[in-house]
């Protein structure tokens, strides 16, 4: 009589990663040199793909992505095992506005998914303050005065911070006139007769 033990489908997957990178999924259980190793690499692309491994996958989207593997051997099966691997998708780039007085600049972004927070530096000009989530304030400058910020947005996943920066000058923005030149009288025909209009009508 052959006793044949149980395979063991244990292994490791890195977890957390970026989108750009991998993951490598190593085998760490025990079978026989004839098992059969079944993978589902959770909508990854493997390398090899097959066998114990060491294997390389990577994902074309963010989330948290299952691995499951199950072997058989000699006619026995293991137990399905599970890991999970979290992959981040990688930060936009702070877009970057401002607002200006003759003596402020108010500096303003719009949220950046993915970022827990933001790092303003100031690259020139004097220091200001966070005035929001997502604005940075400069005040008692001088007209026409110029500073230039940084935003970092900080990343809350495994992909790297990002950052944009951008100058502005304090100075008022002159209002808006609109002049409209008056136009010649016009005569509306209809099948009652002619009307006169003025420009006002």
């Amino acid at each position: 009589l052959t006793v044949t033990p149980l395979p063991v489908a244990n292994f490791t997957a890195t977890s957390p990663i970026c989108i750009d990178g991998a993951s490598t999924v190593t085998f760490t259980g025990i079978a026989s040199p004839s098992a059969t190793y079944n993978w589902n690499f959770g909508g990854g692309t493997a390398s090899p793909g097959n066998g114990p491994g060491p294997h390389t996958v990577t994902w074309g989207s963010g989330g948290t992505k299952t691995i499951t593997l199950q072997i058989d051997a000699n006619g026995c099966q293991s137990d399905a095992v599970t890991q999970e691997v979290v992959v981040g998708i990688q930060l936009f780039d702070p877009v970057i506005n401002c607002i200006s007085t003759s003596n402020s600049i108010t500096f303003y972004w719009d949220p950046v998914p993915g970022a827990t927070g933001y790092t303003v530096n100031v690259i020139s000009g004097p220091t200001g303050t966070m005035s929001g989530p997502e604005a940075y304030f400069i005040g008692n400058l001088n007209p026409n005065q110029q500073v230039t910020i940084s935003v970092t947005a900080i990343s809350g996943n495994a992909c790297p911070n990002s950052t944009a920066q951008l100058s502005c000058s304090a100075q008022d923005c002159p209002p808006v006139i609109v002049t409209i030149a008056p136009v010649a009288d016009i005569c509306l025909t209809t099948s009652t007769g002619t009307i006169p209009l003025s420009a006002s009508q």
